[in-house]
């Protein structure tokens, strides 16, 4: 039992490696060329071992085998003998289920005395050419047939020469028992995974990796996974292919399901993955999985690759935001009709005059600025609309985010403007482009069959009109680069995030100071 272990962990530790170990035995008839024996039986035991593969599907291999034979002669009783030999092949596959492999050995054979024959007992050097036919049955059993020469040498000729055939089975170990996949990774690489985008993760990829199928068979029915333990159920399948050739590459670009557990993450922090590649190889299921390491980011965290990523924080369902709006809405229901034509108009007023009565700052931070992160991959932090309440401030995004999510919960469209560094709102004045002349002051910007408003956030201390006639002049400054992005729009790509934590408590002004700003 030892000894079965030791060669068990043998067998274990050799097919760790990028190399097969398999067990076989065969069963031979041996006939005789130079000799009074009439025949010879022989049940042999062997390891093979494959370090290379040549040519996609060959290989070369070395062998360990030992053997219990009988030898029958006339008119003696029969001679029992023992061979143990070393050897080295080379295995052809020309298909998927067949292979032929040519071995030569080299070893020891031995015939202990006899007393029944008055034989004293004979050894001497064990020569052995064969050449075997293999069917696989699966990807670790095969069933095969030999013939080959054996020549038991000893002084001063040969002991015995034979022609031999037989059968076969080879187990391989490495698949077998150990499950080994013989699938390689060629190409890994991941992108940080903002939280804030977790749910269109499922769509937009944020990785990519690539195979290459190193088995000797063409594979089938592969999956490509990938699974993260901390924000997924479940593996995610990021691509499907029918089969695969020998020698030939697959690829995923990577996209998950992700949970809502994600966006209680703060800081950026490494998460690991599985990346999963399973398939069929000649009938036998087979896995191969490659741990990789992701940098998660926090929450707040975007880069300005699109402008139109900002869209994931403004939502109308923001808790804080959408209170806030209501509030004042109903404050004021008693003196602005927010009922008549320009009530689009009538909600941005109230929101700026409100804000300003808050105590709502336009604070710069040099750290996380748009004008220094506007078209990169620089990582910026951007504020949810509850935390610019909670905090009385933010610079020009959170500013922009918390006004569209403010005059969203309301149901007046609105748009992100940016202009070269940087990005300030509009919202959809209520009116027809053929009634865009109602507009006050006639500015107003026409798009996509929309009369919208620009409006400059930063001035929140200032006056409406200053802020709208800002905005306007800031349109005009720029008209090749100045872009105008309706959030309806950009959240088909970029779909709105709330935080659950988002109702937190706040004072609103009252009703009279935000008259006095109206």
């Amino acid at each position: 039992m030892k000894k079965l272990i030791c060669l068990l962990s043998f067998a274990f530790s050799l097919s760790s490696v990028w190399a097969d170990v398999s067990f076989k035995t065969l069963l031979g008839v041996y006939l005789p060329q130079n000799s009074q024996m009439d025949s010879a039986m022989e049940l042999g035991i062997g390891f093979e071992y494959s370090p290379w593969t040549v040519r996609k599907q060959d290989s070369v291999f070395f062998s360990a085998e030992g053997g219990y034979g009988l030898l029958k002669a006339p008119g003696v009783s029969d001679f029992n003998y023992v061979t143990g030999a070393l050897g080295a092949g080379y295995e052809f596959v020309p298909f998927d289920r067949f292979s032929f492999a040519l071995q030569g050995s080299f070893g020891l054979w031995s015939i202990p005395e006899s007393g029944g024959n008055d034989f004293s007992g004979a050894s001497g050097i064990l020569y052995e050419f064969k050449g075997t036919g293999y069917f696989k049955a699966s990807s670790a059993f095969s069933i095969g047939a030999y013939l080959g020469y054996k020549s038991f040498s000893y002084s001063p000729e040969p002991f015995l020469t034979t022609i031999n055939g037989g059968i076969g089975v080879r187990y391989n170990f490495s698949r077998g028992v150990f499950g080994r996949s013989r699938i390689e990774p060629q190409y890994t690489a991941f992108e940080p995974v903002f939280p804030v985008f977790y749910s269109q993760y499922n769509d937009i990829p944020f990785g990519k990796v690539i195979f290459k199928n190193t088995e000797k068979n063409k594979i089938t029915d592969v999956d490509i996974s990938i699974f993260i333990e901390k924000f997924m159920a479940t593996p995610h399948v990021a691509a499907h292919y029918d089969e695969v050739d020998v020698g030939q590459n697959f690829e995923a670009d990577i996209t998950a399901f992700l949970n809502e557990s994600i966006l209680n993450q703060i800081i950026p922090s490494p998460s690991d993955a599985k990346i999963i590649v399973s398939y069929y190889s000649l009938g036998s299921r087979m896995e191969l999985i490659q741990n990789v390491e992701l940098q998660t980011l926090g929450r707040n965290n975007m880069s300005w690759d699109e402008d139109e990523r900002a869209a994931a924080f403004v939502s109308g369902k923001d808790a804080a935001a959408n209170k806030f709006a209501n509030i004042v809405r109903i404050l004021l229901r008693d003196r602005v009709d927010f009922t008549a034509r320009n009530r689009n108009e009538l909600y941005a007023k109230a929101m700026f005059a409100a804000l300003k009565a808050y105590g709502l700052n336009y604070v710069v931070d040099p750290s996380s600025a748009f004008t220094d992160n506007s078209g990169s991959s620089s990582i910026d932090f951007l504020q949810f609309p509850y935390q610019t309440i909670l905090y009385h401030g933010g610079d020009c995004d959170d500013l922009t985010i918390l006004n569209c999510s403010l005059l969203e919960a309301l149901g007046v469209e609105t748009a992100f403007i940016t202009v070269p560094g940087h990005i300030y709102m509009a919202y959809d004045s209520g009116y027809a482009v053929s009634e865009a002349g109602k507009v006050a002051d006639g500015m107003y910007i026409i798009q996509n069959d929309k009369v919208w408003i620009p409006v400059e956030i930063t001035l929140c201390q200032d006056s409406y009109a200053l802020s709208k006639s800002t905005g306007f002049k800031e349109w005009k400054k720029y008209p090749n680069d100045a872009k105008l992005i309706p959030l309806k729009e950009a959240w088909k790509m970029y779909r709105p995030v709330s935080i659950p934590e988002s109702d937190v408590d706040f004072e609103i002004p009252s009703k009279e100071k935000i008259l006095r700003y109206f």
